[in-house]
């Protein structure tokens, strides 16, 4: 998400500076970097309100640890049910991102087909890239049990299908951090602060790298074919 507009804004900035005209919608940009902002924070709260509604209605009634063992198995296939709603509403909101740019060209294929192949694209990127991401995410920040995995994803699921709903890009994976920052604090755990700003970091500096790799691509454009 972050490095699709960041390359678009870069594409913007370059026509508005060497080849003048105003192409960058302002407006959008704005609400987009706001969905940025109130998304994350969102995720955190949600996610807090969430495992505090489950530890004070749920958790509180079985007894013994074979009790709650049982309860962390159901919990466990809701968390299941609750992963594919997440990744369905993220496909729609990254395929969104990755196809948008064509939207708006003509003698292109339908964009049924467009959203098709992003998807694919985004299936085949998950089964050979996203093991480290997943591994990363799931275990380097926090011990989780189902009953937290459960009050994280059903956050993040919440504010990504209102995000792809209304059409707002936003970033999945912070929505998600926060989410488990958010669950680390109503449980008074700590979490591995390390890996969370190793992906914030990444996070911010997509969208200058982005920007300036699209800015010099389309410099190269001019260069080798000069209107």
């Amino acid at each position: 998400t972050v490095s699709v507009v960041g390359g678009v804004i870069g594409v913007g900035l370059y026509y508005m500076i060497f080849v003048g005209g105003d192409v960058v919608i302002w407006s959008g940009f704005t609400g987009v970097v706001l969905g940025w902002i109130i998304s994350p924070i969102m995720g955190l709260l949600v996610s807090i309100g969430i495992y505090w509604l489950i530890r004070r209605y749920i958790l509180t009634r079985p007894k013994g640890l074979r009790g709650i063992e049982k309860m962390e198995k159901y919990f466990l296939y809701a968390l299941i049910v609750t992963v594919i709603i997440t990744g369905i509403s993220r496909a729609g909101n990254d395929v969104g991102n990755a196809v948008g740019v064509l939207a708006g060209f003509e003698d292109l294929p339908p964009l049924t087909i467009l959203l098709l192949i992003g998807g694919i694209g985004i299936g085949f990127g998950l089964y050979v890239l996203g093991r480290r991401v997943l591994k990363n995410v799931g275990k380097n920040i926090v011990e989780m049990r189902p009953s937290d995995g459960f009050a994280i994803q059903t956050a993040v699921m919440i504010i990504m299908l209102l995000a792809t709903i209304l059409g707002f890009p936003i970033s999945g994976t912070v929505v998600l951090i926060f989410a488990i920052i958010g669950n680390s604090m109503i449980k008074r755990l700590r979490f591995n602060k390390k890996t969370v700003k190793e992906i914030m970091y990444s996070w911010f500096l997509t969208i200058p790298v982005t920007l300036l790799v699209s800015m010099g691509i389309c410099a190269l454009l001019f260069w080798a074919n000069p209107v």
